[in-house]
């Protein structure tokens, strides 16, 4: 993961733990697919959900959810998302 990689430049134990979070913050969505923001304006089944500093997108549906981006929520969300 890309966000692993950029906070290793702060230590591994860094690193680990916003990871550590972020799974955390995944697992929350799994138990609960529906409970993050609906953004429609990246894709129509689209939603959010805050993890600290990140921002997990993501897609529920009757059994699974897919990630698709984490972003660092202090980025231009719009920008970052397409790139």
């Amino acid at each position: 993961m890309q966000i692993g990689l950029d906070l290793s430049r702060f230590g591994s134990k860094v690193a680990d733990r916003v990871l550590d979070f972020i799974e955390r913050r995944c697992a929350v969505i799994q138990q609960f697919p529906y409970g993050g923001e609906a953004c429609p304006l990246f894709g129509s089944e689209m939603r959010w959900y805050p993890a600290g500093n990140y921002v997990i997108f993501y897609v529920p549906s009757a059994d699974e959810i897919q990630i698709i981006r984490v972003l660092d929520g202090r980025r231009d969300l719009t920008s970052a998302f397409w790139q």
